[in-house]
C-alpha cells in the first residue's frame, strides 16, 4: 500500500502548532531498528505499532553504537518540490524526538516510545483517504518500483488470509541506498539537520 503524494498532503493537514512542532524535530530511529520492532505487530493501517511490550531490549540487539543509529528531521526538503514541506517519518521505527526551540536553542526530549509512536501517528493519520492510497492487488510475477523516501508505504495483508505456504506472497526487495542524507525543510544548524544522535 503507498500513500501517493500524501507527504506533501499530510504536513498540509496539520495545524499550526503541530507545523511549528514538525519543522523544528528531529526523528531519531532505534538502534538496529527491524530488529528491534521484529517481534512487534503493525496496526491496521501499517505505519505504527500500536503495542508495547514485543520490542527486543537495545541491551539484547546484534552489536550497535549511538554513534550509528539514524536520525533524520521530521519534515524535509523534497528536491522534486523544495517549497514544499514534506512530513517523512518512518513510524514503526521511531524511537525518540528531540524538539529545539529555533530562536533559544533549548532541546525537548521525548523518549518515552510509546508516546513517541502516538505522537507521530497522530501527524501521519490525517492523511489517510482513498484518494491518497494506491493498494496493488499482487499476482505472480508482479514487480513494483517505488521511490523509498517520496512515499508512506505499508504490507496490506492481501494474502494473509491464505494457510498453504505456496499462497503466501514471497517477496524479493532490492533497496538501493542514497548517497544524499535527507534535508530540513527549516535548516537550523544544529537543531534539525540529518545526522546521528546527539542529545
Amino acid at each position: 500500500m503507498w500513500f501517493s503524494r500524501a507527504l506533501v498532503r499530510a504536513f498540509a493537514l496539520l495545524t499550526p502548532e503541530e507545523q511549528e512542532f514538525a519543522l523544528n524535530t528531529t526523528v531519531t530511529y532505534a538502534p538496529q531498528a527491524y530488529e528491534y520492532i521484529r517481534q512487534c505487530k503493525a496496526s491496521d493501517d501499517g505505519v505504527t505499532v500500536p503495542t508495547m511490550g514485543k520490542e527486543v531490549p537495545v541491551e539484547k540487539l546484534s552489536e550497535w553504537a549511538w554513534d550509528k543509529v539514524a536520525e533524520h528531521p521530521m519534515v524535509w526538503r523534497s528536491p522534486m518540490n523544495p517549497d514544499r514541506p514534506f512530513l517523512q517519518v518512518h513510524g514503526c521505527c521511531v524511537y525518540k524526538l528531540t524538539t529545539r526551540n529555533p530562536t533559544t536553542g533549548k532541546a525537548t526530549v521525548m523518549d518515552d516510545v510509546e508516546k513517541v509512536r502516538e505522537v507521530v501517528h497522530n501527524t501521519q493519520k490525517k492523511i489517510y483517504a482513498a484518494e491518497n492510497i494506491y493498494a496493488h492487488r499482487w499476482q505472480e510475477g508482479d514487480v513494483v518500483i517505488f521511490h523509498n523516501r517520496g512515499v508512506m508505504h505499508s504490507i496490506t495483508g492481501q494474502l494473509a488470509k491464505y494457510k498453504e505456504e505456496d499462497k503466501k506472497r514471497m517477496l524479493w526487495q532490492c533497496t538501493m541506498t542514497s548517497t544524499t542524507p535527507p534535508k530540513p525543510f527549516l535548516d537550523y544548524e544544529g537543531v534539525n539537520n540529518t545526522g546521528y544522535v546527539r542529545v
